[in-house]
């Protein structure tokens, strides 16, 4: 999804701990104009999470990728909407764990309607962030 979005990508997850892959292709997407969001918890639920989460949001606003902090509670979505057009909605983390080690299931829908109805979620969203 991300390496084929053109227009935008917008991503939620409670973790952003992602593979080299992973971060690549988000670099690569912020850096090609693709509009990068992605948000995380304002506080994760494990102390070194700030940590890592600071370390890769910094290499990931370097690229013009968009981190946003939300702030009604505990986020735990995990979707990645893009173009308006494609999304993924699931179990798997943005991290190592759910793509290397977890059994994690997600479902990849290729619908607009349904895609731009998973993009409205993401703003509404942003508005407690």
């Amino acid at each position: 999804i991300i390496n084929n979005a053109k227009k935008n990508v917008y991503i939620q997850t409670p973790y952003l701990v992602p593979d080299e892959p992973m971060m690549e292709a988000l670099k690569i997407a912020g850096l090609s104009g693709v509009d990068v969001r992605i948000m995380v918890p304002g506080k994760p639920d494990h102390f070194f999470m700030e940590w890592i989460l600071s370390a890769n949001m910094g290499e990931l606003m370097e690229c013009g990728v968009k981190i946003y902090r939300y702030q009604k509670g505990f986020i735990h979505s995990k979707t990645i909407v893009a173009d308006g057009n494609v999304c993924s909605i699931g179990t798997a983390n943005l991290d190592i764990r759910s793509f290397q080690l977890n059994f994690e299931i997600n479902a990849f829908i290729f619908e607009e309607v349904f895609a731009k109805a998973q993009e409205e979620v993401f703003y509404k969203d942003i508005e407690v962030c």
